[in-house]
């Protein structure tokens, strides 16, 4: 895994990576924030093992340039003076990181949040939710303004939902062309998932969700890669007659994989409840397993944030009947 993490005894790994520097360190509330010396490990890269450590470890890394934040753990302290994370399993990890797209033909950063038991049960792997934002939002969006980090870190630790890894994407030029949007679904579809499935511990059990833009693109991906996404979630989308046709031609194909879809939206989203509701009773007609639902709220954040939640519960019924529980 690239960037700090914790290890199964509770130790820390940490590692920095800079390729101008000449020494390295890192300092946080185990070491009273008195730097401890790092050791080079090539390519830039900088690595100190320490502990075990208890509760919740803050720290900084530290070089002759100055005080630095880890730019791969995108977890902070409430004042965002440091980075932080759990040695304890008491929450998830939020990564931040890229890598190459071969079908968009550049380099696409992606937020990662990884469960409280991913540090702690080394033999567990886990189902993965590809968790799109909406026009504007970046990889960090979903965190920035949903705080999907904390609302995971209290469903799953009160047992509400089981342990799950969820990906978070940065948005594509891509989408606002359509001679794209087939790279754009190659990217979404093979490029992101094949990626994290090579870097974490993951179950071939998939599910897909996005707001408003990206919650079209999480349907397109249920719609026509059904045996592969089982659990399907737009917010506040709006389905046109692509939507209807991409169903239509898939319809047996959905039916047979099993894979549920919910469609939900705000109380103060106007044509989006109509348009949204038409979509359900589409899928109900064709025996498709959907769920719909309105929630009190405009089209932002307020409701975005506050319905979440409701969708986690909904992805995890869906893995957790994917894998027979």
């Amino acid at each position: 895994m690239m960037g700090t993490h914790v290890l199964p005894d509770g130790s820390v790994r940490f590692l920095y990576h800079d390729g101008s520097t000449h020494q390295a360190a890192v300092a946080g509330s185990f070491s009273d924030w008195q730097p401890v010396g790092m050791s080079p490990q090539g390519d830039g890269w900088w690595e100190i093992e320490i502990g075990p450590l208890h509760g919740n470890v803050f720290y900084k890394f530290v070089t002759p340039e100055g005080w630095h934040l880890d730019s791969f753990n995108y977890r902070k302290s409430q004042d965002g003076g440091s980075s932080f994370l759990n040695a304890e399993g008491a929450c998830g990890q939020v990564i931040r990181r890229a890598f190459y797209s071969s079908a968009l033909g550049k380099s696409k950063s992606y937020c990662a949040y990884l469960p409280p038991a991913y540090a702690k049960q080394q033999w567990r792997s886990f189902p993965v939710l590809f968790l799109m934002g909406g026009l504007f939002e970046e990889e960090t969006g979903w965190v920035d303004r949903g705080s999907v980090d904390e609302k995971l870190d209290e469903l799953i630790l009160s047992g509400t939902v089981d342990d799950f890894i969820v990906v978070m994407p940065a948005k594509d030029d891509a989408v606002f062309h359509e001679e794209l949007w087939n790279s754009y679904m190659s990217f979404l579809a093979h490029d992101l998932p094949r990626h994290v499935e090579s870097e974490y511990r993951t179950l071939p059990v998939r599910g897909s969700e996005g707001l408003s833009i990206g919650g079209g693109w999480a349907i397109r991906l249920g719609a026509i890669l059904p045996e592969q996404f089982c659990s399907v979630s737009g917010l506040s989308a709006n389905f046109d007659g692509e939507f209807y046709e991409l169903v239509q031609a898939n319809q047996t194909r959905i039916r047979h994989s099993g894979a549920r879809f919910r469609i939900a939206c705000g109380s103060g989203e106007g044509p989006v409840i109509q348009n949204n509701s038409e979509f359900s009773e589409f899928l109900h007609r064709l025996e498709i397993s959907n769920e719909f639902h309105v929630n009190e709220g405009p089209h932002d954040w307020e409701l975005w944030g506050a319905q979440i939640g409701h969708s986690f519960q909904f992805h995890d019924h869906s893995f957790k009947q994917k894998l027979g529980g």
